[in-house]
């Protein structure tokens, strides 16, 4: 720690864990003006800066201490180990000199390379601590728990707890999800009911089907207007950046509902344009329920907008049942909607703005 130059508020800062806080380290960098110059205009509601001058330093730290990306002079030779450490802990190098301080046009695109690497940085190391994550979770239960099932149950839990710690909208979301689910099985017909065991899959499937946007900045995510182009496509990535964390027997169950609940029934919705019973039935459902959770539930930093009735929502359902969503399946939850006045009545007393389903 001595080889640090770092102040006790700055690793306050960085020991926060904000999924929105990114770490830009300097090695061997002492130009004040530099260091102010590229945090500031980093696009970002923080930047943490930091000086290393040990690269060996970074073999102690956790994942979400280390910095998304090293900033170094042209001039410095990193040896062979060093390159190694770098690469093995998913730390990007960014060469800087002087010449970004005279320079706008070379200053302005240093600053978008920095901001594309910190984003690819944070991607990985959430990758890296979910697979962690897992791998643990099979290590240290198994001895213990011999069901697979209650591995799940686990992993589901740890898997929450990293949602609500980067953001309790989305946590809120997957749990209102996830207990809508009872509504559409209310609305079923008898002889289409789900059983039992279905309707707890689909519950802890709806548990995990927005485990995709931990890799999604909180910018983006808590953004008061609306998203721009690059903004609605780098939200789109959390359906697909995470497809591994279901390549294992714990998660592989829940894969088709959390790659597919965006696919349209007319076959113009990510990632691979399925359409009408080409999609899972399971995330055909999920589909319709995450739809009107996203214009029901309360969403906290949005700007203040008309919140729209119960009734205004079911008819935005029924309007796109046949082009996003499965006609079917928007009967099944309007009807048990319709059937539960307890649930209509709190809807109203607490619903929040109304959201673009993204």
């Amino acid at each position: 720690m001595n080889n640090m130059l770092i102040s006790k508020l700055v690793m306050d800062d960085i020991c926060k864990n904000e999924s929105d806080v990114y770490q830009v380290a300097f090695y061997n960098i002492h130009n004040f003006e530099i260091e102010k110059k590229i945090c500031l205009n980093i696009e970002t509601n923080n930047c943490n800066k930091f000086r290393i001058n040990d690269l060996n330093w970074l073999k102690d730290q956790e994942p979400l201490f280390l910095p998304d990306v090293l900033i170094i002079r042209p001039d410095e030779v990193l040896t062979v180990e060093e390159q190694e450490l770098l690469k093995n802990l998913n730390i990007k190098v960014r060469y800087v000199n002087e010449n970004i301080l005279t320079n706008d046009k070379i200053f302005e695109e240093k600053i978008n390379e920095i901001e594309r690497t910190i984003y690819k940085s944070k991607t990985l190391k959430y990758f890296k601590i979910e697979k962690d994550l897992i791998n643990s979770i099979e290590v240290k239960y198994s001895n213990d728990i011999k069901n697979n099932e209650q591995l799940t149950n686990k992993l589901i839990q740890e898997l929450l707890k990293l949602i609500k710690d980067k953001d309790d909208v989305t946590y809120q979301h997957v749990r209102n999800v996830s207990s809508y689910v009872d509504l559409f099985v209310d609305g079923m017909p008898d002889k289409a009911k789900l059983n039992p065991e279905q309707i707890n899959f689909l519950k802890k499937a709806a548990l995990v089907h927005d485990i995709g946007k931990l890799t999604i900045p909180n910018q983006i995510l808590r953004k008061k207007e609306g998203l721009d182009d690059n903004e609605y496509h780098d939200m789109k990535k959390h359906v697909s950046e995470n497809a591994y964390l279901f390549n294992n027997k714990l998660m592989n169950d829940f894969k088709d509902v959390a790659l597919c609940h965006h696919e349209r029934y007319d076959g113009k919705g990510y990632p691979k344009g399925l359409k009408g019973e080409q999609i899972p039935y399971y995330a055909r459902i999920i589909s319709v329920i995450d739809a009107f959770e996203a214009m029901t539930g309360k969403r906290e930093y949005v700007k203040k907008q008309r919140q729209r009735s119960l009734e205004e929502v079911l008819n935005i359902l029924k309007e796109n049942a046949g082009t996003q969503f499965d006609p079917e399946i928007v009967d099944y939850f309007i009807n048990g909607i319709m059937k539960n006045p307890e649930f209509q009545e709190s809807l109203t007393e607490e619903k929040g703005g109304i959201l673009k389903c993204i």
